[in-house]
């Protein structure tokens, strides 16, 4: 079950960085927005700060990840239960938008189905 596992985490590694590079890809086309007059300056620094947040929450969510000790589990699914609790808690014990959270979850589903076929 530990290979299962450590799959499971690779690959959710690889869409947090995707998610994160999802994320300065909105940031870049709102400065090309911005520059085109399509929206506001203040639009344009409200929404990259939002984006800034998301990002912030993906790096935290990745060094949880590295960070979790994944070897105390025999079934993937507590395992996977215990990630969503620690990543819930950091949205909630942080300033972080809720969108991130339904993202994540997202991400972590898509994984999970992934590896269950």
């Amino acid at each position: 079950m530990e290979k299962q596992i450590r799959k499971f985490v690779d690959i959710l590694k690889i869409e947090l960085r995707d998610l994160e590079q999802d994320i300065h890809t909105l940031s870049t086309a709102l400065a090309d927005k911005l520059k085109e007059k399509e929206i506001t300056n203040f639009v344009y620094k409200e929404n990259t700060a939002l984006l800034m947040r998301e990002v912030r929450l993906v790096k935290e969510a990745m060094k949880d990840l590295n960070n979790f000790d994944f070897a105390q589990y025999e079934e993937i699914d507590p395992f996977i239960d215990d990630l969503q609790e620690l990543f819930h808690n950091h949205l909630n014990s942080s300033a972080f938008p809720q969108a991130i959270h339904v993202l994540l979850t997202r991400k972590i589903e898509k994984v999970r189905d992934y590896i269950k076929l």
